[in-house]
């Protein structure tokens, strides 16, 4: 089982008014955020688009020391937005782990 690690920032979109932003982590983990994008170039490509893609998706918030607290996810769709420059990673099946 090969994973991909998102690092989320805490809020999104940074600098934005407090009410504009929004809680990636936390729009994971109620469900109502069910893709990740990142932008399509070689750094991503390489690591979502090889011939042995990643199945699992962990999230975490900045860069915490064992990757914990975290969301775990089943990948199931990789898709190369290529008009805009992106790459869309859909999951499902978000579990949250703490120890």
């Amino acid at each position: 089982m090969k994973k991909v690690i998102f690092n989320l920032s805490r809020f999104w979109p940074l600098g934005a008014p407090r009410e504009q932003q929004i809680e990636p982590y936390a729009e994971i983990e109620s469900g109502r955020k069910n893709s990740e994008w990142r932008e399509n170039n070689e750094f991503w490509r390489k690591r979502l688009l090889s011939s042995n893609p990643p199945s699992r998706a962990w999230f975490v918030v900045g860069y915490p020391k064992g990757n914990l607290p975290r969301l775990e996810a089943t990948i199931v769709d990789i898709v190369p937005h290529e008009a805009l420059g992106k790459i869309e990673i859909r999951f499902a099946n978000i579990e949250e782990v703490t120890k």
